[in-house]
């Protein structure tokens, strides 16, 4: 007989990241920004943080997106007018929309993106499952 485990998928992957060092009871800036970003990549001490900070300034969504904007603008000029095609993405945080590689690409597929991000274990897994997930070939690693 197999006995099914009647935690929830966020309970189960709670516990996961605890056992690799990660206390996702802990609000983490770049979670935050996942969820101002309308992404899936946080967890409930991230939100509860994220919407007070949200209550006491309500232009942080409107901030995040235009961040996104201005990074994105920035690599397609780079790409189509510097003729730049490898880029080093520091402070990489979480998959989000349009990121570096995403939007480099559009402009010249032979574009090369390296994501480098302090060792936080809540960040890793997630970047490995996507370039697996977008047949982004190379390493993956942290400083």
């Amino acid at each position: 007989m197999v006995l099914r485990s009647a935690m929830s998928e966020t309970e189960q992957l709670t516990q996961k990241l605890a056992g690799r060092g990660l206390d996702v009871t802990v609000p983490n800036v770049a979670r935050m920004y996942n969820y101002f970003l309308g992404g899936k990549d946080h967890f409930p001490a991230d939100r509860q943080a994220a919407e007070e900070v949200r209550r006491q300034r309500p232009e942080v969504v409107a901030s995040a997106w235009a961040n996104r904007a201005f990074l994105a603008r920035a690599v397609r000029f780079l790409v189509a007018q510097c003729g730049i095609g490898q880029f080093v993405d520091i402070g990489t945080g979480l998959p989000a929309p349009a990121n570096t590689h995403e939007v480099a690409q559009e402009v010249d597929p032979s574009c090369r993106v390296v994501y480098v991000d302090y060792a936080d274990l809540g960040v890793m897994p997630h970047w490995l499952g996507r370039c697996w997930w977008w047949g982004v070939k190379g390493r993956a690693g942290s400083a």
